[in-house]
């Protein structure tokens, strides 16, 4: 399928948050399909970022627990998230804590391995939603 290309210069009536098909028919609403939020991280040692969008920080609550906040707002707490783990031991999942720890500005998320809370040297999360 081809794609149209807005070529013009951007006006005050353009919508720029949709991709349409060259037949004319709208494909996709671009800002319900992009992630509204993501980071990598260590989390090993001294909990640093590798990289992010729309985080504004990461807080470290003890072994493989964390805060991630974000820069601007979700708009309620119905948001989607999936992440993973570069495991240390012989599995590796990102799980919320036990009372759904979602906020419209930070969620806090626990990396297990073998059921048990560890540090991992790389986790990912992606957040989508409004």
């Amino acid at each position: 399928m081809a794609l149209k290309v807005q070529a013009s210069a951007p006006s005050a009536t353009a919508d720029y948050t949709k991709i349409y098909s060259l037949a004319g028919g709208e494909v996709v609403d671009i800002q319900q399909a992009t992630a509204k939020a993501w980071a990598s991280w260590d989390g090993t040692g001294t909990v640093a970022l590798h990289d992010s969008y729309n985080v504004s920080s990461l807080a470290d609550n003890g072994v493989g627990a964390y805060t991630i906040s974000f820069a601007n707002n979700m708009a309620n707490t119905n948001y989607s998230f999936s992440g993973c783990t570069d495991a240390i031991g012989t599995g590796g999942t990102v799980t919320l804590y036990a009372n759904d720890q979602r906020a419209v500005g930070s969620i806090k998320v626990a990396t297990f391995d073998d059921n048990s809370q560890e540090d991992n040297d790389v986790v990912t999360l992606q957040i989508f939603g409004d």
